[in-house]
């Protein structure tokens, strides 16, 4: 039950979704594999650190160089970095709390610094008040979420937005919108 593959640049890595084979749990994980070295480890949570499960795991999106993978798990996105193993959740709620909606479709850049998504939480950053679908833009250098489907007036959103891409380089974004 091998799912969603993204595959890097020069086919080294690749990122899947999968059920664990040893494991009591019957829910998509997300796997690494390298295509040189043969090795495949699960870098998706088993468990969060309150003990609870995870849900399935969605939409694995690699970089270019395969060092950064990018995914959902229930209302969050998920980025996880091959050179220090660690994994960070960049659906971050300005209030500290859970994320109060879902949040997915994360498209990244080649490099895997910028990530794009769609999301209808309205506590990843202040006054967030359209109560609409909204695109995200998540810089992992700086750790800044911004909303940018926002009008010339500076007026958010009176529609849903959502099918989000972005270039490789990160400079341009698009976006469907009935705004």
């Amino acid at each position: 039950n091998l799912t969603s593959p993204s595959i890097s640049s020069e086919g080294q890595y690749i990122a899947f979704l999968a059920i664990p084979i040893n494991s009591s749990s019957s829910k998509y994980a997300v796997f690494l594999h390298d295509t040189i070295s043969q090795n495949t480890q699960r870098i998706s949570h088993e468990q969060f650190e309150d003990g609870t499960t995870p849900n399935h795991a969605q939409s694995p999106q690699i970089s270019d160089n395969g060092k950064h993978i990018y995914y959902v798990i229930g209302n969050d996105i998920y980025k996880f970095s091959v050179d220090n193993g660690q994994t960070i959740k960049i659906t971050t709620p300005v209030d500290n709390q859970p994320t109060n909606s879902n949040s997915f479709s994360p498209s990244i850049s080649a490099d895997g610094r910028f990530a794009l998504y769609t999301s209808y939480a309205s506590n990843l950053i202040e006054n967030d008040r359209n109560g609409k679908y909204d695109i995200f833009l998540y810089d992992s250098d700086s750790k800044e979420t911004i909303m940018v489907n926002i009008g010339i007036a500076g007026h958010q959103a009176k529609g849903n937005s959502y099918h989000c891409s972005i270039s490789a380089d990160g400079s341009t974004l698009a976006y469907a919108s009935i705004a």
